[in-house]
């Protein structure tokens, strides 16, 4: 295997999972040595090369993601046909090597565990504000720091969704992680599959085990899609006990949300108790500025238009050709057969157009509902008027 490739040369190799192989990495061109961890994505005969195009486009929207919970991207590109992704590197491990370990149970374990799955949800909250679904959390997925910190990591199968009501449907992750939606013979699942495998991590997280057998694979599915598991000991801690059978609720109708989580009673005693009311609050505020900001730059993203008797004027139907939804950048729906409309005054064809029948349109505030991602969205300005020549 090829060791050095553009400003990155692979040192060992990390470990691999289903999506790819992990390498310690060193990248060049800077005063000192920087370590990263880079990925490669494991690809076959059937991968195309639209679909290496869109994990790098994926990667590229994750490295925009600035949240202390989540591993940092640093860059994606392909090499030899062969994406990589390239992130942080965490050399103390991941959560389910520190479940186990012998340090993990010493000192407030109850501390530890509140700490992690609340950082842990904060990341998830982020992430589903954002309209992403991770699809593969697990305890193996998520890396600890020094200060027992989790980073949510493997994004590698996340998809932008265009609303947090709309669904996927694929299967991805490991199985006795997902949530009984993401496996029955109709998959159809939202953000909520992320809670389901939040619920099994913090399961094991304070009954350091796992919530089913696994020695039958047939067994295992059945289990998981009635919802199923080990049931947890009356004598366990009577909080974590009643938070994990909240979040591992069946229907994913009636599971809570990570915004829900937060402001549930159980969780919120448990954060004034271990000092980690303002932790939230921090996180919600910033979150809540950045999409501000970026909902702003949304708002600027006008048509072109030109200056004329101090009224703008647009062309309009050069920009409805271009016009994207702002969260799945496809064609939406609306904007579709807006765009039939204008082309059927010159019998269908955009060059016959008779610009003579189009009126000069003022307007406020247009809203396009976009049918791939189920998002509504407007585009809107102080005073907008529509001219052809």
């Amino acid at each position: 295997m090829e060791t050095e490739f553009g400003n990155y040369k692979l040192i060992k190799y990390l470990g691999g999972g289903g999506f790819g192989d992990v390498y310690l990495a060193e990248k060049w061109g800077g005063p000192c040595k920087i370590y990263l961890a880079v990925k490669k994505i494991r690809i076959n005969s059937e991968t195309t090369e639209e679909a290496k195009k869109e994990l790098i486009k994926e990667a590229s929207i994750l490295k925009e993601i600035n949240s202390e919970f989540l591993v940092e991207y640093y860059d994606s590109f392909q090499y030899n046909g062969i994406p990589y992704l390239v992130m942080d590197y965490y050399d103390k491990g991941d959560l389910y090597q520190l479940i186990f370990q012998k340090n993990f149970n010493g000192g407030d374990i109850r501390k530890k565990i509140f700490s992690i799955f609340t950082k842990i949800l904060l990341g998830l909250y982020e992430l589903h504000k954002q309209h992403i679904i991770h699809r593969d959390i697990k305890p193996g997925n998520i890396m600890i720091v020094d200060d027992f910190t989790p980073k949510i990591g493997d994004l590698g199968l996340a998809k932008i969704l265009g609303s947090t009501n709309s669904t996927m449907n694929t299967i991805a992750g490991t199985l006795i992680y997902q949530a009984p939606e993401m496996i029955n013979s109709n998959p159809s699942y939202t953000s909520k599959c992320d809670i389901w495998s939040l619920g099994i991590t913090l399961y094991m997280m304070f009954l350091k085990k796992k919530p089913y057998p696994e020695n039958n694979p047939g067994q295992l599915l059945f289990l998981i899609m009635q919802g199923k598991y080990n049931p947890i000991p009356v004598n366990s801690d009577s909080d974590l006990k009643k938070l994990t059978e909240k979040i591992l609720c069946i229907d994913p109708l009636k599971r809570p949300s990570a915004e829900q989580i937060i402001e549930d009673p159980i969780l919120q005693k448990n954060l004034k108790l271990y000092g980690l009311t303002n932790l939230v609050i921090k996180t919600k505020n910033k979150l809540k500025k950045n999409l501000d900001e970026k909902s702003k730059e949304k708002n600027l993203n006008f048509p072109k238009y030109y200056l004329k008797n101090n009224l703008r004027y647009v062309d309009l139907l050069a920009w409805v050709k271009d016009l994207r939804c702002p969260y799945c950048c496809k064609m939406p729906e609306k904007a579709n057969h807006f765009l039939h409309d204008i082309q059927t005054l010159g019998g269908g064809n955009v060059d016959k157009v008779d610009w003579n029948r189009c009126d000069q349109v003022d307007f406020i505030y247009w809203e396009f509902y976009c049918d791939k991602c189920g998002k509504y969205f407007g585009v809107h300005n102080d005073y907008i008027a529509t001219h052809y020549k």
